[in-house]
Order: structure tokens, then C-alpha cells, then sequence
């Protein structure tokens, strides 16, 4: 089920790696909608949109364009490649995660501490992904 949307939990600020190494365990798929909809990993064709803990900013968008393989040695991981749309280097100009309120009204507040990827309904995603675009754009 490609064309998902992914908000990826990292420390700081850093630029995107080109691959990814997702973990299974730190996952969260949530009770928001049907089950049947929510995937149980990322896949080829899923967007991720990068939340700096540290700074509890947006920074980033990034597209996975391989499936996921599995990891040598280490069953509960798998690797993926990701290409990155968007990098905002620059904290101040990037979008302050607690001060925004997502489409369907979800509080990601206190999960954002506890997973690294968490599942986004298409219009939480899609809203996440256009305030990343804009706040790149901008000329402040």
C-alpha cells in the first residue's frame, strides 16, 4: 500500500540519509480510521515528513523510492531508499511542530517521544507536507 505519508521522528536537525534503516518495533500505526487502510510498514512510493525532536520542528520531506529490504543480521529492520524533496537547514525557518493543529484534530504530541514513524491519514500528511513546502519557500 505505496503513497502513504510517515512522520519520521529524528533527534535534530541533520540533512535526510538517502537510506533509511526503519526499525519494527518503533512503529506506530495508531486507532485513527480502519485498520484495513493503515499499513504495517513504509513502503516504495510513501512520503515521510521529518519532525527534529530536539527543536520540535518540520524540517524535511522525503520520498521512499525502493521497498524495503531486510537488514543482514538484525531481523527487526529493514532498509530503504529515500530521496529528499525538501531540506530546511536553516531552525528558524523551520515549522514549530506544537504549535500546529493537524486536519483531523490527532495530538502527536506525546507519540512524536515514543516512535520513530508514525502513520499519517492522507489529510494529516498532505497538510504536514504543505507546511514544510511553504515554510522552504518563504523568504523570512
Amino acid at each position: 500500500m505505496a503513497d502513504q505519508y510517515w512522520l519520521r521522528v529524528a533527534g535534530f536537525l541533520q540533512a535526510p540519509p538517502p537510506r533509511e534503516l526503519f526499525y519494527a518495533p518503533a512503529y506506530y500505526r495508531g486507532a485513527n480510521g480502519s485498520a484495513a487502510r493503515v499499513p504495517q510498514e513504509i513502503t516504495a512510493g510513501d512520503r515521510l515528513v521529518y519532525l527534529a525532536l530536539g527543536p520540535f520542528s518540520l524540517y524535511a520531506v522525503g520520498t521512499v523510492t525502493s521497498d524495503p529490504v531486510p537488514v543482514p543480521d538484525d531481523p527487526q529492520r529493514r532498509a530503504a531508499d529515500v530521496k529528499t524533496d525538501v531540506f530546511i537547514n536553516t531552525i528558524m525557518k523551520t515549522p514549530h511542530f506544537g504549535g500546529i493543529t493537524l486536519p483531523s484534530g490527532r495530538d502527536l504530541r506525546l507519540l512524536v517521544q515514543q516512535y520513530n514513524y508514525l502513520w499519517l491519514s492522507p489529510e494529516d500528511g498532505e497538510f504536514l507536507v504543505q507546511r514544510v513546502h511553504t515554510k522552504a519557500g518563504a523568504k523570512d
